[in-house]
């Protein structure tokens, strides 16, 4: 662990002891580190729990997921198929469609790839099947997001450079996005219970907040990697007797390896539980 995160969580520690000096040494600790963090958390329907440049602008990498699963969903049928493109078609992080050239494959299959194992292909497969990156964008427009646009297939959407406004949202933005997909009026029942059960089987999000949250808590979330050190999570949290919490955290501007910004997500977000007086560490 380099020094950098370790004066972190040492400092964090203290620093979020109340709502105001965190964001006060969240902003030193980001002038200093060149990077910088954005923060929101709220109750399912209910009140905001703690915010921080939670209307700033952030690479959403592979969280955007969750938002194509639901446009496909509000347009195709499940058992409509769409074949997995030869080699040459197939781009980086394809760990489920490779198996499958040639294939006739279902929306339901695709879109489990794209969201339990972030299948890139399967990611590029479904937006094309469903209209392309405008339609994406109008659903968007639907759920009276403004700030969330897509402008890129997978894997370019990743590539984020400081200042870049393609392929962005903000930790507010997404986090009532994802709650009004998943449990608002724009799908049916069955594809919001169908979102919510694969979403809870994600395969690639483990080093984060699975990592430390309570064995009977149940979650379901997406994550994502990408350029200029970026990393990001969106989390519904299901706590023991209480409102499920969604969790959005988004990082970039970085020069951290994959595994300290884990550390650091993580970090911000325990010490943020506790300071609202959640324990999520089981």
């Amino acid at each position: 662990m380099n020094l950098n995160i370790f004066s972190f969580l040492i400092f964090t520690i203290f620093a979020l002891k109340s709502s105001c000096s965190s964001q006060t040494y969240l902003n030193f600790k980001e002038e200093k580190s060149s990077y910088r963090i954005g923060v929101f958390i709220k109750e399912l329907g209910g009140e905001v729990l703690y915010s921080y440049r939670e209307n700033e602008k952030f690479p959403f990498m592979s969280t955007i997921k969750t938002v194509v699963a639901g446009h496909v969903l509000n347009t195709l049928s499940l058992k409509s198929e769409a074949q997995i493109p030869s080699n040459k078609s197939l781009v980086s992080w394809s760990p489920e469609t490779k198996k499958y050239v040639g294939n006739f494959k279902t929306i339901q299959w695709l879109v489990e790839s794209m969201l339990k194992f972030s299948d890139n292909t399967a990611t590029n497969i479904l937006i094309e099947k469903s209209g392309g990156l405008d339609k994406v964008n109008d659903f968007l427009s639907q759920l009276e997001d403004s700030e969330t646009r897509l402008d890129r297939l997978e894997p370019h959407l990743n590539n984020y450079r400081k200042d870049d406004a393609r392929d962005t949202t903000t930790p507010k933005a997404m986090a009532i996005t994802y709650e009004k997909i998943i449990f608002g009026k724009f799908l049916s029942k069955s594809n919001k219970n169908f979102l919510l059960k694969t979403l809870r089987n994600n395969q690639v999000s483990n080093s984060l907040l699975r990592s430390f949250i309570p064995p009977d808590y149940q979650i379901a979330d997406r994550s994502g990697a990408g350029g200029s050190g970026s990393r990001g999570i969106v989390a519904i949290i299901f706590p023991l007797n209480r409102k499920p919490i969604i969790i959005s955290v988004y990082l970039t501007e970085s020069k951290l390896s994959i595994k300290d910004r884990d550390i650091l997500i993580n970090s911000v977000i325990k010490n943020v539980f506790r300071n609202i007086g959640y324990e999520l560490e089981g």
